[in-house]
């Protein structure tokens, strides 16, 4: 199946549904810079309830904290970087508990049109941060990717663009299992930590 020649959402969607189906697959989703806008594509066909579990819009710092669990720590840096993202989705995939499937997620975070005044450094308009990624019993694999995004026309156009790839990672690590970083957590305390790990070391932008 290419997903190089997928042109729309509207196809990527219907993909993953199929696939979703096939191999016995629940959707997840956490978003910051799309605000909801993933868990909307993914539950426009009719029988998306067979494959799309769940969603979370989670704007600010508070709401990733008490939503997600995610260690305060991880915002040292402020909210837009590869770290949150993967702090996002780690989070995310904590709550996929059902054993009798497997699972699989994305975060977003990043900035899409504006500059924040908080984080100067960090919030590049256009500069976006993706982790998309499979929790099967307490494995846990993932891709976190960092993209570029021109807005233009609409307003929302760019959470668009922003999906587009989100669905091709997904669509790809559900076709090859061995895509990713895998590593294993019995609890939020091993994930997160396994996380912050590998972001202790001098940060990658």
């Amino acid at each position: 199946m290419a997903t190089q020649q997928v042109a729309s959402l509207k196809d990527l969607r219907v993909i993953l549904l199929t696939l979703g189906k096939k191999g016995n697959w629940r959707g997840w989703t956490v978003e910051s810079t799309t605000a909801g806008k993933g868990c909307d594509e993914l539950t426009m066909e009719v029988g998306a309830g067979a494959f799309f579990e769940r969603g979370f819009a989670v704007y600010t710092q508070n709401a990733k904290i008490e939503e997600l669990g995610m260690p305060k720590s991880f915002f040292r840096n402020g909210p837009y970087n590869r770290m949150v993202a993967e702090g996002m989705w780690g989070g995310l995939m904590l709550k996929a508990r059902y054993k009798r499937y497997r699972h699989i997620g994305f975060s977003v975070t990043g900035s899409l049109a504006n500059n924040d005044a908080r984080y100067p450094k960090g919030s590049k308009p256009g500069t976006v941060y993706i982790t998309v990624g499979t929790r099967i019993g307490f494995t846990y694999r993932y891709k976190t990717r960092k993209i570029r995004i021109i807005e233009t026309g609409k307003r929302g156009n760019g959470k668009k663009q922003v999906l587009i790839p989100v669905f091709i990672l997904m669509i790809r690590m559900m076709l090859d299992e061995t895509y990713g970083e895998t590593f294993h957590a019995r609890n939020a305390k091993q994930l997160f930590a396994f996380i912050r790990e590998r972001h202790s070391k001098p940060a990658r932008s």
